[in-house]
């Protein structure tokens, strides 16, 4: 059976679409959760993340942390050299978010602050549809990236840099795990409190959200299926 193993940075960030299309599509899924929830505000903690190479496919998903942040240091420099050991060995990996920008960093692409943030669901440029669907995708960052040196850029909003392919690793910066339950997680972990101090509605975005899910849906699991078949295929074929 292919393995797949989907790294949790927080406790409040569940794989929503992603993980139930791997499932669906025959993965034995490991989850491994970096920061304890006692731990949320104090994420410095040291922890021994699994070995990447031993999996199939790895998803990295996101994190209320940005990869520059020196609190994230013991276990952060740990992640980086197993994404760069699943480069290496030619496993498939997949970040979201913060672990898009995880991939980048890694491979010298920059991440700083962005001049504008981007939450909510958003219209994404694609320059690869069959790879990124084109069309509204969740989006909850204030970080950008740049492609790193040997990426191939595949997406763009008005704000930022979208998504990018290196060899079997692919980054997003939009979030296709998104659902109702998701974004509920979220909320009851703190993302309440920021949408209120920016002024962000969070009926409307919980009602957007509901409205929206079924396509985002749709679009998620094709992107995912694109991810398996066209970037990680030299993973998959291993198995």
């Amino acid at each position: 059976m292919v393995k797949a193993l989907i790294l949790q940075h927080d406790h409040a960030s569940p794989s929503g679409f992603i993980g139930e299309r791997l499932v669906e599509r025959g993965f034995d899924i490991t989850e491994f959760q970096v920061v304890p929830q006692e731990s949320y505000d104090s994420p410095g903690v040291s922890v021994e993340v699994p070995g990447f190479v031993n999996f199939d496919v790895v998803v990295l998903l996101g994190a209320p942390w940005s990869v520059y942040d020196p609190i994230i240091e013991p276990w952060f420099e740990l992640e980086s050299k197993e994404i760069e050991s699943a480069r290496n060995s030619g496993v498939g990996v997949l970040g979201v978010c913060f672990g898009g920008q995880a991939i980048a960093h890694t491979f010298g692409g920059t991440v700083s602050r962005a001049p504008h943030f981007e939450i909510g669901w958003h219209m994404v440029d694609s320059l690869d549809a069959d790879l990124i669907p084109v069309g509204e995708w969740f989006q909850f960052h204030y970080d950008r990236w740049t492609t790193p040196p040997g990426g191939k850029t595949l997406a763009s909003s008005s704000k930022a840099l979208q998504a990018f392919v290196l060899d079997t690793l692919l980054g997003v910066q939009f979030h296709p795990e998104v659902n109702e339950s998701v974004l509920s997680s979220w909320l009851s972990a703190g993302a309440n409190l920021e949408l209120s101090a920016l002024g962000i509605s969070i009926d409307r975005i919980v009602e957007e959200t509901l409205n929206k899910q079924s396509l985002a849906k749709l679009r998620a699991y094709r992107l995912v299926d694109s991810f398996l078949e066209s970037v990680a295929r030299a993973s998959c074929s291993r198995s």
